[in-house]
């Protein structure tokens, strides 16, 4: 295994740096549903809703969680081939803790602003205007990115993110592994495994083979909860 996040991670720092290309289609307008589970336990809940606004040309994605913490994530895309983050506000409530951010980007992805609140031990208020490479993603639109990109085995994915809870910018890269069955509630499906990483934070998605190529399992190992698809609406 380490020779093989060796060879990935020499591979990655070689791509060229052009502008990712998504398929918009994918995020069709939707509700999926899923469980959050540490071990056979259940934690805590997470709706994903997909809109769209044909006369403005963008994509809406909120993703609610609550149970192991509370956190209400909004993303608005551009809706091309580029899926450009346009405009990213979270909260996020954990152990009596509030954070919020409140993001713009611009530029195609060149530049971000805004603001950040969190408590004093984490750094307080705090203004946002940093520069981007271009076709930067907000850290929240990764997974959604991810879903929509070209799936194939053995495909790379890499574009660059901006994390505003660590204040820094990274890379998203995935690496699709192979093709693997996957039951959970909402049933069974034949997925790519896409064994990813958003920063140095390791990430494993399965998603579906089949269009619109929904996400059916996320597994966070730093967090020990994996996502479980309940229910499509």
């Amino acid at each position: 295994m380490k020779e093989i996040l060796a060879f990935l991670t020499l591979w990655w720092a070689a791509l060229p740096a052009a502008q990712a290309q998504f398929h918009a289609a994918t995020l069709k307008p939707e509700t999926l549903r899923y469980r959050l589970l540490t071990g056979s336990t259940e934690v805590g809940s997470a709706t994903l809703t997909i809109s769209r606004d044909h006369t403005a040309g963008i994509i809406h994605v909120v993703e609610s969680i609550s149970g192991l913490f509370e956190q209400t994530a909004t993303i608005t895309l551009r809706d091309n081939a580029t899926l450009q983050t346009l405009i990213s506000h979270t909260v996020i409530s954990r152990d009596n803790q509030y954070h919020q951010f409140k993001l713009q980007y611009a530029n195609s992805g060149q530049r971000v602003t805004g603001e950040i609140r969190r408590p004093p031990e984490f750094g307080g208020y705090r203004v946002i205007d940093t520069t981007l490479p271009a076709g930067t993603a907000d850290i929240y639109a990764v997974a959604p990115l991810f879903r929509a990109s070209s799936l194939a085995v053995g495909r790379m994915i890499q574009f660059p993110l901006f994390n505003a809870l660590e204040n820094e910018t990274g890379l998203a890269r995935a690496w699709i592994a192979r093709l693997e069955p996957v039951t959970v509630p909402a049933g069974s499906y034949d997925c790519f495994r896409l064994e990813a990483y958003t920063g140095n934070a390791r990430l494993i998605l399965d998603i579906d083979t089949q269009f619109p190529h929904r996400i059916i399992q996320q597994i966070v190992p730093s967090l020990d909860v994996k996502f479980e698809l309940v229910a499509v609406e």
